[in-house]
């Protein structure tokens, strides 16, 4: 089961990206993000769920 909030290292791992990829996404403000009280980056696992759902919404409209 994956936990309510991902740290960077979880959110990778659950994405099969790097580390550095899914920071720099944050960063950018193109992945759902928030940094508590100025420490490492966290993502909300429903956020996460519907970020990639839209991002799937996206590329299904792209190919028809």
């Amino acid at each position: 089961i994956d936990p309510p909030i991902f740290t960077t290292p979880q959110l990778a791992h659950h994405l099969q990206l790097p580390a550095s990829t899914v920071r720099k996404l944050a960063q950018r403000g193109e992945i759902p993000a928030f940094k508590p009280s100025n420490k490492a980056w966290r993502y909300q696992r429903v956020s996460i769920e519907a970020w990639i759902a839209s991002k799937e919404k996206k590329q299904r409209g792209q190919r028809g």
